[in-house]
Parts: C-alpha cells; structure tokens; sequence
C-alpha cells in the first residue's frame, strides 16, 4: 500500500479532514521520505478525493 493510497483513505477524516491538513502531511513526510511524489504530481487535492470521504 502506497502513502498516496493512505492519505487518499484518509481525506476527510478526523487527520486530514479539508485542502489546508492534505497539503501539510505530505510536506512533513517528505523530511523523512525523500522518494514520495510532491503532491501537486497527484490527484490528492482534488475534488474526487476530498468529497469522496
């Protein structure tokens, strides 16, 4: 399982609930995971994954 997948199931929820908490996990993970994809390279931010939760 991907972290993209992992923050994809968590949109919306009590950890990433709107836009603003989705764009600062990825940016905090990436100090320690330096191969994760920057997130504008997804589709984390969109509409589909955030009212789909």
């Amino acid at each position: 399982m991907s972290t993209q997948v992992v923050l994809e199931h968590a949109a919306g929820r009590k950890y990433l609930p709107d836009r603003k908490a989705m764009r600062q996990v990825p940016d905090r993970l990436r100090l320690s995971d330096d191969g994760l994809v920057d997130i504008r390279q997804t589709d984390l931010l969109s509409k589909r994954v955030l009212l789909s939760a």
